[in-house]
């Protein structure tokens, strides 16, 4: 069977942008090449000049990215045509599907360009569900902050217009989502959240349960660590809907109530500015520390040796931070948000607390340092739901 993937990542392509591999994508195209039955190509958006290769089983298909062209194009980008834009690349992908001549085309997302594909060939097409545009952008930004406060929280000139830009793409992607949805008629899925989403906005589609499987270094067996220091973790991006504003009223709440002597590590966001700004709280007088992106092995050891990991979205479907925590034993306190409860049981395997909601978050934390025996309990029950629900073969079989 002759597969087509379009994705947002460039997966194992080694050569886009020094992109080294990692991410469940890549982990899945290194499981879905083990089967002898199915020729994958991969189609995906990149800067530069693309250059179609085939690496073992896997032709890769880059296609020019518009959006990361020259500075001259990028601005041209703030005036033109985002449907004609979608267009462009639209008719690239279909050059890619004449060529490959694929049975079956599997695309991941509905954020990109590449649902719309459905209206355009005559073969099965998948559609698996990452996100949900319209009803993330529903929550982007925290309580009782407006769209003008976002766009000029930061004055400086090209700051508004990135954020300018950032608003203008999501609205126009969830317009083009509702499209997506409108006319696909297989969706992938595995929460009840995206279920249930899915099954408002697409009617006519039919609804597959699929799981995913997480980077390869996670599956790797490693002995956690209780530490007598607390230590909490995050794993976030910086965008106001990732809810770091909530880690940082959290740190408050904890130094103001006794519990002072602790870390936080924040991995992913390096400087989150509007957060900062908007809450008035300066990281370092909190113990919160924003390290940037770190690599996998980095995170692991991170996660075997932390008290709790921590995940305050405004808004998410399956986070896959959250199952690389409970995959290693590590407890999780999560927003009750989207999908998160398919992957959390409250009390059992992590702790479900309302969004925008330090003082619980604050109450667990505690909890999970200062009753070490039931932290460690908590976390095997993390480990065997996730060493269930991401098993490979059951992922590949699905």
């Amino acid at each position: 069977m002759r597969v087509l993937w379009f994705t947002n990542t460039p997966s194992n392509y080694s050569n886009s942008n020094q992109y080294k591999g990692g991410g469940w994508i890549s982990s899945l195209e290194s499981l879905i090449t083990l089967s002898q039955d199915i020729e994958l190509g991969i189609c995906f958006l990149m800067n530069g000049q693309p250059e179609e290769k085939k690496v073992g089983g896997t032709t890769y298909f880059p296609i020019r990215d518009p959006y990361k062209g020259s500075r001259i194009q990028r601005y041209k980008n703030l005036f033109s045509d985002l449907n004609v834009i979608d267009q462009t690349i639209i008719s690239d992908c279909m050059r890619v599907v004449e060529k490959f001549q694929p049975d079956f085309i599997h695309i991941f997302g509905t954020e990109g360009v590449f649902g719309l594909l459905t209206e355009q060939v005559g073969i099965p097409v998948l559609i698996h569900l990452q996100g949900l545009l319209n009803p993330i952008f529903n929550a982007y930004l925290p309580p009782f902050v407006s769209w003008k406060d976002y766009l000029f929280s930061d004055k400086r000139p090209n700051k508004i217009k990135m954020r300018y830009e950032e608003r203008r793409q999501w609205k126009h992607s969830c317009k083009r989502e509702l499209t997506i949805l409108s006319h696909a008629l297989h969706l992938c899925g595995r929460t009840e959240w995206d279920q249930k989403i899915t099954s408002l906005l697409s009617p006519k589609s039919q609804y597959h349960h699929v799981g995913e499987i997480l980077r390869e270094e996670f599956y790797q067996p490693g002995e956690r660590t209780t530490p007598s220091f607390p230590t909490i973790v995050s794993t976030l991006s910086d965008h106001p809907i990732k809810g770091t504003d909530t880690i940082l009223k959290t740190a408050r709440l904890l130094k103001e109530n006794g519990f002072e002597n602790f870390k936080w590590i924040v991995y992913g966001s390096s400087h989150p500015y509007f957060a900062i700004k908007s809450t008035g709280i300066d990281p370092q007088d909190v113990n919160v520390s924003f390290m940037g992106t770190a690599d996998a092995q980095t995170l692991r050891q991170s996660l075997l040796s932390a008290t709790v990991f921590v995940h305050p979205s405004y808004i998410d479907n399956s986070p896959n931070s959250v199952c690389e925590a409970q995959i290693l034993g590590c407890p999780v306190i999560v927003t009750d948000v989207g999908g998160k409860a398919s992957l959390v049981k409250h009390g059992e395997n992590g702790f479900l607390v309302p969004s925008n909601d330090p003082y619980q978050t604050a109450y667990y934390i505690k909890k999970l340092h200062e009753d070490a025996t039931f932290n460690t309990l908590m976390g095997s029950y993390a480990r065997e739901t996730a060493l269930f629900r991401h098993d490979k073969k059951r992922v590949l079989s699905q």
